[in-house]
């Protein structure tokens, strides 16, 4: 269930369905004819439009300038009849912003996301001081650095466009798998220090830590760490993220240290004004990732087989791209052929269409990058 400022969204994922209800969806009063009652509260005004062939059904509610209490007792009892993990979606513009954390059920839980423009330490204190939290803090507005988001240090993914209240004495206690900083004052010694930390503790969970770094980084001035330059024979080129905009990060130029312990690498890398700390959980991601394409790709092949057979209609460098054998790079390079040709001539069928579909599916998946050397 995901849950923010005007609505709810509950997944009914075994059955692809959708149930969202909504306190601003825009109707006009006058369709809103039927009255629903949500635990005690009593909606007077609300409609349900159900659409079938999407699997969405939705509750259209108006609830006069107090839309938030609807919303917030509308979301006890969902949570009373749907228990399991709550993500609360919520920004600092809307009205009596607090008063949605005085209710009970959404003092725990799952993930938090806070958007808008300020956070006081008045009204930090009135969530956090109520609210734990257990997979995911992100928060977008500035924060009054002298309230530090203790719990933050403990979430699995932390998201902070202003950390700047995190000090040396929180980095270096991070137990997060992802942490990302957009303003903090973090100086090349605090850095050093959650290096050093880093490699005498054994088991840590963390992945990756970027920070917001304007100016050029210089590796040399972390003179406590032993780091070494990239060597090909230990770890892949690129490492894979999916956040911010970025796929892969291009680690030639990055400096390594290596946890002797259970001999874990990481890389410090700087990259686009981002500073990233990598840890390398799996040192040849795109072998491995590639290694599992044929699995994934098979059920396309298969539908290709089906097509060609069902609209003998397909040209030779479609029949081509249907062979399971090709190599992902015979594969790519043909597929641009193709799209580069289908950019003069433009023949439309059925069975070329949903050849298209499938060709571009595979060539999604295959995610190819000019640096496999493996291949």
């Amino acid at each position: 269930m995901q849950t923010n400022a005007t609505s709810h969204q509950i997944e009914f994922v075994n059955e692809k369905r959708i149930l969202i209800w909504d306190f601003m969806s825009g109707c006009d009063r006058d369709e809103l004819t039927e009255q629903r009652i949500v635990g005690s509260e009593t909606f007077e005004e609300s409609l349900k439009v159900r659409q079938v062939d999407v699997g969405l059904d939705s509750f259209n509610v108006f609830y006069g300038a107090d839309y938030q209490k609807g919303i917030c007792e509308v979301s006890k009892h969902l949570c009373h009849i749907f228990p399991g993990p709550i993500e609360l979606h919520t920004s600092v513009a809307f009205g009596n912003f607090t008063e949605i954390f005085s209710y009970p059920h959404l003092h725990h839980l799952d993930r938090i996301h806070i958007a808008g423009s300020i956070l006081l330490k008045k009204t930090l204190e009135q969530i956090f001081g109520k609210t734990t939290v257990k997979t995911e803090i992100s928060i977008d507005p500035d924060t009054d650095d002298e309230y530090p988001i203790m719990q933050g240090l403990d979430v699995e993914h932390l998201d902070l466009g202003d950390g700047r209240w995190v000090r040396r004495e929180h980095l270096v206690k991070l137990t997060c798998r992802t942490v990302h900083l957009h303003q903090h004052f973090l100086k090349y010694k605090d850095i050093e220090e959650f290096a050093k930390t880093w490699l005498k503790t054994p088991n840590t969970r963390m992945e990756r830590l970027s920070l917001v770094w304007m100016g050029e980084w210089d590796e040399t001035k972390l003179e406590g760490v032993n780091g070494h330059k990239w060597i090909p024979s230990q770890r892949e080129r690129n490492y894979f993220v999916n956040t911010r905009g970025f796929n892969r990060i291009d680690c030639t130029h990055g400096l390594d240290i290596e946890r002797e312990i259970e001999g874990e690498l990481a890389t410090f890398v700087w990259q686009e004004n981002n500073l990233w700390f990598l840890v390398w959980k799996e040192r040849n991601p795109e072998k491995k990732r590639l290694e599992g394409l044929k699995e994934k790709l098979k059920p396309i092949y298969d539908e290709l087989e089906r097509l060609i057979n069902e609209y003998p209609d397909s040209c030779s460098l479609e029949r081509l791209l249907s062979n399971r054998n090709l190599s992902c790079k015979e594969f790519v390079d043909t597929y641009k052929v193709l799209r580069g040709m289908d950019g003069e001539i433009r023949l439309s069928s059925t069975g070329r269409a949903c050849r298209r579909v499938c060709f571009d599916k595979i060539f999604r998946l295959i995610d190819w990058n000019d640096d496999f050397e493996f291949l």
